[in-house]
């Protein structure tokens, strides 16, 4: 029997800005890559710091970008977005913050013995301070807007198959599937239900700067440093309660927990099923001149190296 044909499309062309749009998708969530792959390429660190970089706003401008370029009609981008953000949230906000917190704070309780210069050293003090806290609002907000957008997103990774021996293979989404529009109220799985626990929360640290800047005097130049201080240690808070996130994150309850087919970015830029080791071999062999060209099937019988 003929073989099956690649489960690769020739990317469409773009031009232009769609260029630069699709290049930072492909570097960053290529289709086509394992994650040992996108280790050796210099764009993709390059764009990694830029996400991870809590300070002056960085880490904000990244994911916004990210949100605006991205395809936000896809129900696996859009949990990949908030698993992401969430995942690197725990890490540089809460974890981090909590490391770069706690030393701070005890520098400026004990490295002069007459008075504590909390007021001047202190977590909260640094001059990008209200950058970051304007920046730690907007990203929850974007994170939230993901979540809105999931009922009304399509499976562009395909479908879970039933059967659990080929749980490795989705099946490909058709034309008439890319096509349907429909509110999906299931879409994300138990992911959605995490929305309501993140919202609590960041009201909650919010509340507890307010409760603070709402004390007598303490907006006061000799006191606006506790409300400051109280702001870092309130991010910093909500980067720690991002922990449940984590799960989701992790194989293969990621799938298990969201029911999404995991899909990735091709050369236009354009969210795609993810290729498999196998399908990355062959689609690499065709591209070299050792099979065939998208559209017209390899020989599935000769050994693929993977």
């Amino acid at each position: 029997p003929p073989a099956p044909p690649p489960a690769w499309t020739e990317p469409r062309k773009v031009w232009g800005l769609g260029k630069l749009r699709a290049w930072f998708l492909h570097t960053y969530l290529p289709h086509d890559a394992s994650i040992f792959e996108q280790l050796r390429w210099p764009s993709y660190w390059l764009l990694t710091l830029w996400s991870v970089i809590p300070y002056y706003g960085c880490m904000f401008s990244f994911w916004l970008v990210m949100f605006l370029v991205m395809d936000r009609r896809d129900e696996y981008t859009l949990i990949n977005y908030i698993l992401s953000f969430k995942s690197l949230q725990f890490l540089t906000l809460g974890f981090a913050g909590m490391a770069v917190g706690a030393g701070m704070t005890v520098y400026c309780l004990t490295h002069d013995v007459e008075q504590h210069t909390c007021d001047k050293d202190g977590p909260g003090l640094q001059k990008d301070f209200f950058i970051q806290l304007g920046a730690f609002g907007l990203q929850a907000f974007l994170s939230w807007i993901c979540f809105a957008l999931l009922p009304y997103s399509k499976q562009k990774g395909g479908t879970q198959p039933t059967d659990p021996n080929k749980a490795h293979a989705a099946s490909p989404p058709s034309s008439e599937e890319l096509e349907l529009t429909q509110y999906r109220p299931t879409a994300g799985g138990y992911l959605r239900k995490l929305v309501i626990y993140d919202i609590v929360c960041f009201l909650l640290v919010l509340a507890w700067i307010a409760a603070t800047a709402t004390r007598p005097h303490v907006l006061d130049e000799e006191h606006i440093w506790i409300v400051r201080a109280t702001g870092y240690w309130a991010k910093t808070l909500y980067g720690l309660l991002s922990l449940p996130f984590i799960i989701f994150v992790i194989p293969p309850f990621n799938l298990i927990f969201t029911h999404a087919v995991p899909t990735g970015h091709d050369q236009a830029g354009d969210a795609v099923p993810l290729l498999t080791a196998v399908q990355r071999a062959e689609k690499e062999a065709a591209e070299s001149g050792g099979g065939a060209k998208a559209g017209k099937p390899l020989d599935h019988d000769r050994e693929v190296a993977v």
